[in-house]
Formats: structure tokens, sequence, C-alpha cells
């Protein structure tokens, strides 16, 4: 299973980057560019940060990496304290545990490596009462890893990704009410659902034959519409910052429809989006930033 950064690039220098800001200047047809205040924190002990959830109550949640190569997870609440976040099973050397999105309850989802078992499996974090459950999506193949990265109305809406052996397909899954539906998008060998509001629409991206990353929107009713951010590149290319990249991936939608996410342009550079639930395109470009990832609220 890939961490939760799969296909995206991470937010390094701990900044915040939230969709729930107030925007000034009209929409247009073609994307505009948005502003926003910007604030910047930092996480103790981390060398690298991503910045996966921010909730209506401006409770963060993302992951980091230590001195020690160990993946953590982490939530900061609207006062600044920041909770690191470590699943118990997780006890590799490195370790591995990531949260996704926090829901307004203060219930993350995440993932973490078992070294007992040589599978990823998810967890539910609540960060009031500091408790972790394991989840596996049920009915699949044995060893099959597990991943949960979006969250709402107490752990019993989700989404994720499952990948079983042989680990050449990876397919996304929406769980509401104890009720699985695993999919992919466009037969893709690699869809994952990365969000989902509570109106049970879900967002996430999923992978062409060409490598090329694509962004979705399926509603409560099944039906998919694919995300292309205008400017975003149609082929795949060397990214200034490192790797092959290309195209479009949406990480996050709120209770608006409004949905976030990045894209590389025709020169492979990393800008951060948002799209209106009326289907118009904001690009959000952080001052002095060379790669963008737009996060949004639960």
């Amino acid at each position: 299973m890939r961490l939760l950064q799969t296909a995206s690039v991470r937010a390094f220098s701990g900044m915040l980057l939230s969709v729930l800001a107030v925007a000034t200047g009209a929409a247009q047809d073609t994307p505009d560019t948005a502003h926003f205040t910007f604030s910047r924190f930092s996480v103790p002990g981390a060398v690298d940060l991503g910045i996966e959830s921010i909730n209506n109550g401006g409770t963060i949640s993302g992951y980091f990496t230590d001195s020690a190569g160990d993946y953590k997870g982490f939530v900061r609440s609207s006062s600044g304290t920041v909770t690191t976040v470590v699943d118990p099973g997780a006890t590799s050397s490195p370790s591995i545990t990531e949260l996704g999105q926090i829901d307004t309850t203060g219930i993350a989802a995440g993932e973490f490596y078992d070294p007992a078992t040589s599978v990823y499996s998810s967890f539910f974090y609540n960060s009031t009462k500091g408790t972790y459950r394991t989840y596996n999506v049920p009915g699949q193949p044995a060893n099959t890893d597990t991943s949960v990265n979006g969250i709402n109305k107490d752990a019993t809406h989700f989404c994720g990704a499952v990948e079983s052996p042989p680990y050449s397909m990876e397919n996304a899954f929406i769980g509401i009410a104890g009720k699985v539906d695993i999919f992919s998008v466009e037969s893709s060998s690699e869809t994952v659902c990365t969000a989902l509001n509570n109106s049970d629409s879900a967002v996430g991206f999923y992978v062409d034959s060409a490598g090329v990353v694509h962004g979705w929107l399926r509603s409560s009713s099944g039906d998919i519409t694919t995300i292309d951010e205008p400017d975003a590149s149609t082929v795949t290319g060397s990214a200034p910052c490192g790797g092959t990249a290309g195209g479009t991936t949406v990480v996050g939608i709120n209770n608006d429809g409004t949905i976030s996410g990045h894209f590389w342009d025709s020169s492979f550079n990393e800008h951060g989006f948002y799209r209106t639930a009326d289907g118009k395109y904001h690009e959000v470009n952080v001052p002095k930033a060379y790669h963008i990832r737009a996060v949004a609220g639960a």
C-alpha cells in the first residue's frame, strides 16, 4: 500500500494552506488566481511535514517524518496545540503512521504498517479520547492493505483504497454505515478515494495508462465526474522538485461541494486549486513556494 501522499507532492516547510479561507476576485470560466491570508506553523521534531485536512473547527491533521525516518501522524488544535499520533501497532523501524482527513467531531482516519502481519492497516484516532481503532475492509483476501483517507459522521462514513496480492491493482472504496462499495474509475489500476463530505459525495484520483493523474468526483448516487484542472498538463514529465508528474489530483471536498487539490502545469510546476460546486476553478499559489498542494476541510 502506498502512503497517503500517493500521486501528490508533500507540503514541506510546515505551511498550512486551507481553501476554506476567504478569497477575493470574481469566478471565471478559466482558472483565476485566488488570494488568501497564509499562516505557517511547525511540528516539533518534524523534518518533512504534510498537511492532509482541516475541519470546521480549525483542527488540522497530517503527518511528518522525524530525524530517525519515522512517519508519525499529528493533530493540531485551533489553539495551536500539537499532538503526535503513533498507532500502537506501528512497531517497525522506521515506523509508519499517517493521518488523513479529520471530521468535525475530532476523529481522524489514517493508516499504519504492522510488521507482525506485513500489512498496511487503517485506524481511526479519537483526538478527544486519545484512542485508536484498527480497520480493514472486510471480505478481502489475506494480506490485503487498507488505507482510510477520508472520514465523516463519527467514523461511520469513510473512504480510501484497498490493494490485494499480487498488489497490481489498487481500488477505491467507500464505506457507508457498514456497507462497503469497492470500485475503480476508467478501469484504472490505481484509483484512490481521498475525502468525502456529509452528503457522501466523495473525491479522489486515478492514474491512466500513460501515467497521467486525473481527479474525480463521485455523487452519493454513484455518478462519477472526471476533474481535470484546465491548465493541467496532459502528459507526464520531470517535475522541478523531482520525479515524474502530470495531471490533476483531488484531495478534499467540503460540505458546500467545493473540492480542492493540486495540478502540474505544462512546465510541470505544481499549483493548488479549488473548484466550486458550480464548476468554477480558482488557482492557489503561496508566495515564494515552488510547489503547492491545497487541502480542504470536512
